[in-house]
């Protein structure tokens, strides 16, 4: 199955943050599982590190995406 990542699901998981639902994180942790994640979630994390609502930042998205 594809799943479409947004931003929170995204940030949250890659922070450890509880507010995730359980089956996002599952999905999310499951390696065979197909993402998609839109270039404009992306963007979203850029702007929340420069804002500093976040501690990721781009990079570190892109290592973990890898």
């Amino acid at each position: 199955m594809v799943h479409i990542i947004d931003n929170h699901a995204l940030v949250w998981f890659l922070e450890g943050n509880e507010k995730l639902g359980r089956r996002a994180f599952k999905v999310l942790k499951n390696s065979r599982e197909k993402l998609v994640i839109p270039s404009i979630v992306l963007a979203e994390v850029k702007y929340l590190s420069l804002k500093g609502r976040t501690r990721l930042s781009l990079e570190s998205v892109f290592e973990a995406i890898e």
